[in-house]
């Protein structure tokens, strides 16, 4: 994967480079060997998609003084980001994103939750699963429309 666009923005990331074990699956590995205090890895603020940030784009300022967490607006951001295509600032590293999170537990088909039904992770799956619903509910009532497709 290639880091010029992060490079452009005015991040410091010579040394490292990304290796992808699966679609979703990414690790950051070094290049060669690093001197002791030499910076890895700097992305400047401007270039950063923060909750601070996220709470600055146009349905993250409607969900100002509601419940919301911080994750709820960073992920609101990212899809409102994605919505501008090419237009975003950060376009090239929403392209990098994976298209699909089978991977993640909350996206397990039925099969592989019967497997953990004697299991606590079941129920902090479906604990997950009530908050994301929950979060979504709040931002659609707050914003007066369904602003995403949730599938």
């Amino acid at each position: 994967m290639n880091l010029d666009w992060l490079k452009e923005g005015g991040a410091v990331c010579e040394k490292l480079y990304i290796i992808e074990h699966s679609d979703t699956n990414r690790g950051v590995k070094l290049a060669e060997d690093a001197k002791e205090g030499e910076v890895l890895l700097f992305i400047p603020l401007h270039f950063s998609i923060t909750i601070e940030v996220s709470k600055q784009n146009p349905i993250g300022k409607q969900m100002l003084g509601t419940k919301l967490d911080g994750g709820s607006y960073l992920a609101l951001a990212l899809l409102e980001e994605k919505q501008k295509g090419s237009d975003s600032k950060w376009f090239k590293y929403l392209d990098t994103m994976p298209t699909s999170f089978d991977e993640f537990p909350i996206f397990y088909t039925d099969e592989e939750l019967e497997m953990l039904k004697n299991s606590s992770i079941l129920q902090k799956i479906n604990e997950k699963k009530e908050v994301i619903q929950a979060n979504y509910e709040l931002i659609c009532s707050t914003v007066g429309f369904e602003p995403f497709s949730v599938r």
